[in-house]
């Protein structure tokens, strides 16, 4: 059986890189997320910021805003990405 993601529900496949910081089953970019905050946040524009957006883009589903939140990060930090 595949486990879900306990960030987005999705299934974690075991070709996916895995967030090794944690005990729970989570994507990479899940994890990351958790921890780092939405894209909006990220870019400083969500309401604890002082803007008026959500942490994550509207419309989009938790798995590809840790995406898109992830590469944000990672593009930030280059130095950083021990992805793999």
């Amino acid at each position: 059986m595949i486990p879900n993601c306990q960030w987005c529900d999705e299934p974690v496949l075991s070709t996916e890189p895995h967030a090794p910081f944690t005990t729970a089953t989570l994507h990479w970019e899940c994890g990351l997320r958790s921890v780092v905050g939405g894209l909006n946040h990220l870019n400083g524009t969500c309401t604890c910021c002082g803007g008026t957006r959500p942490p994550d883009p509207e419309g989009t589903t938790r798995r590809r805003a840790a995406q898109m939140a992830a590469q944000a990060w990672v593009a930030r930090h280059p130095e950083q990405n021990n992805k793999q």
